[in-house]
């Protein structure tokens, strides 16, 4: 939708990258969309660094994105720098989705009674999303209690869902929790190298958010008008969401319906990128497993760890997220414990 607008300006005042994968299908149609306006988008890839380089990069990492990602996302986000050298400002869509309505849809269809009725612990189960199982149940009880007192908070702190709408309470929560919790650790890094600007997160572009009618927001469809007023062209080009490619004009429910049939048959795309680092770390892994620092924390299960780590170590692909999950939760916490 940005780039939409983009092309009404003059040509010479803007240009494109794509981080990471050239053969990954966001890099793949991001160059067939510029082509179409015979402009080039630019690819910024590289090799991954020497062993002693990857780990000092993750470990820097894992601490500045606060666990909101997987170590490996460093792949595609360590290149900021080569932006700043080139005096260029950034343009980025991110929280884009609260004007496309895809924030906490399952509690906004099955747990609305819930909300209404502030029952804290039903609305958290709606919003439970699980990386990677490595805690004791002791630790678990504890986390799900905070979540119950939070939420709790907000609902007095918060408007009534009662007086605005479900709809509007979620919107809200999502601006006050999953805008300050999920991207700002990852603007605050950034800000670090370049300038970078989410023109659809300015107070007051969201404040306009809450005159649109529901009609406007659901399925993209305002998103879809602006884009074929501006560069018809875009769309027909189709859309990408996490490693599934789906026609422009799917529905959210169509879209996550296609992929979760595409993710069953394997036929999601597969980067190499991530099984490349992670074997790349295998003896920094071994050696963090086995660490004191590991061992004596009472809030892992050593039983769950120790399934996590033969499964990946006899190469078993399917688990490297799970590894890439611990190991982004570990070096945070090192990383913090050491500050």
């Amino acid at each position: 939708m940005l780039l939409s607008y983009l092309t009404l300006l003059n040509s010479d005042s803007w240009d494109t990258h794509t981080f990471g994968d050239p053969n990954h299908p966001d890099s793949k149609i991001a160059s067939e969309l510029l082509l179409s306006f015979n402009r080039i988008n630019e690819i910024i890839d590289d090799d991954l660094p020497s062993n002693d380089k990857l780990i000092e990069l993750v470990k820097h990492y894992s601490v500045q994105s606060i666990v909101t990602n997987p170590i490996s996302s460093i792949l595609n986000l360590r290149f900021y720098d080569r932006l700043s050298k080139e005096n260029r400002v950034i343009i980025d869509g991110g929280f884009g989705e609260i004007w496309r309505r895809t924030f906490a849809n399952r509690l906004l269809l099955f747990g609305r009674k819930a909300l209404v009725n502030k029952e804290a612990d039903v609305v958290a189960k709606f919003l439970g999303f699980n990386r990677v199982d490595i805690f004791s149940e002791e630790a678990i009880v504890e986390m799900k209690k905070g979540i119950i007192e939070q939420f709790n908070e907000l609902f007095s702190e918060m408007p009534d869902a009662n007086q605005i709408g479900s709809a509007k309470w979620i919107e809200l929560f999502s601006i006050r929790s999953r805008l300050s919790n999920y991207y700002a650790p990852e603007q605050a890094r950034v800000d670090q190298f370049v300038i970078s600007l989410m023109p659809l997160a300015q107070k007051e572009i969201l404040t306009l958010l809450f005159a649109l009618r529901d009609s406007e927001k659901k399925n993209g469809n305002l998103f879809r008008q602006r884009i074929k007023q501006n560069a018809i062209q875009l769309s027909k080009f189709p859309l990408v969401k996490g490693n599934i490619v789906h026609p422009f004009k799917s529905s959210l429910l169509s879209t996550r319906s296609h992929s979760k049939i595409k993710t069953s048959l394997g036929m999601a795309y597969k980067s190499t990128q991530k099984v490349a680092l992670l074997s790349s770390l295998r003896e920094f892994i071994g050696d963090t497993i086995q660490s004191n620092e590991v061992k004596n924390y009472e809030y892992y299960d050593r039983k769950k760890l120790e399934k996590i780590s033969k499964s990946f170590f006899s190469h078993e692909n399917n688990y490297c997220s799970k590894m890439d999950w611990f190991l982004s939760f570990e070096l945070f916490r090192q990383g913090i414990a050491n500050r």
